[in-house]
């Protein structure tokens, strides 16, 4: 009786044991990116865009970087610079979820350990940032 027992309890106890944990600094000097590439109408024209994000964390800041590049028309084959922005805000880790603020807006993101953010509504759309390096 005493096997079946444990063995119906040991299912909740096991994840508990294993609850990850960030370590202390984990988002400080790491660089994170997400590319989109879409359509959209503008002045009754529709145009094709590219936009680069890129993300840099310090220990409690972060910068973001907007490249976004634009077609004349849809079917248009050269891109060109349309917004270059940089933005620094602050951000707020209880891994997984990390809380950024920037411009005063708040986004909410959830961080996988095997390097991924997922940002959700940034510029009216959830982004997926992949980890690209730790800078030295």
């Amino acid at each position: 009786m005493k096997k079946i027992i444990i063995l119906l309890v040991l299912p909740f106890i096991l994840p508990s044991c294993f609850d990850e944990k960030a370590a202390p600094g984990f988002m400080n000097e790491t660089v994170w990116g997400s590319n989109i590439l879409g359509t959209a109408v503008r002045d009754g024209v529709e145009y094709s865009y590219m936009e680069i994000h890129t993300l840099t964390f310090s220990d409690k800041t972060f910068i973001h970087l907007l490249d976004r590049k634009e077609t004349e028309r849809k079917d248009g084959t050269s891109y060109k610079d349309a917004i270059k922005e940089e933005i620094e805000g602050t951000y707020v880790l209880d891994y997984p979820e990390i809380t950024m603020t920037e411009n005063g807006q708040k986004i909410a993101g959830t961080l996988s350990p095997d390097g991924v953010l997922i940002v959700d509504k940034w510029y009216d759309q959830s982004l997926i940032f992949i980890k690209k390096k730790i800078q030295k």
